[in-house]
């Protein structure tokens, strides 16, 4: 699964859950005032990193492959964009729509990490069963698992 079997543009497409829509001045709330600079700044890379975590959680949920580098690529470079956003956010107060987006977001997160530690788990325990199969593939029956010899070999 690749980030191109999502969304292509941002370019006219529906924001949230809230109904927002897009023009080339920004993004315009249902029937209220333009948002600031750095609320839209805010709400476009929330599109961005919910779009990368969507593809993630989808892809680790369906067993579809996807390139985890370049995944944990897009989310860094988004989280350095937004942490930088809010220090100008400490600076002046945020819009409720993009406090509202936030917890939409937070919420994704949530479930992402829950997906990604359960596959985490997975692998761990595919990684043991694979590994003690190693072991006793290799093993002659000389020492047992403690690391005694058997029998009366010395």
């Amino acid at each position: 699964m690749t980030f191109d079997d999502g969304k292509g543009s941002d370019a006219g497409s529906t924001v949230g859950d809230v109904g927002e829509r897009r023009d080339e001045a920004g993004i315009l709330p249902p029937g209220g005032p333009r948002i600031s600079a750095t609320g839209t700044a805010l709400l476009r890379a929330m599109d961005r990193l919910e779009f990368v975590v969507d593809v993630e959680t989808r892809a680790l949920e369906t067993h579809h492959d996807i390139d985890l580098d370049e995944t944990n690529r897009r989310k860094s470079q988004i989280l350095l964009e937004l942490s930088r956003l809010m220090k100008v956010v400490d600076q002046e107060p945020m819009e409720r729509q993009v406090i509202d987006r936030m917890s939409g977001v937070r919420q994704k997160l949530a479930r992402n990490h829950a997906v990604l530690e359960l596959n985490l788990r997975a692998m761990n325990e595919v990684a043991e069963i694979v590994a003690a199969s190693i072991r006793a593939e290799d093993s002659d029956g000389t020492y047992n698992p403690a690391g005694h010899l058997k029998g009366s070999a010395r």
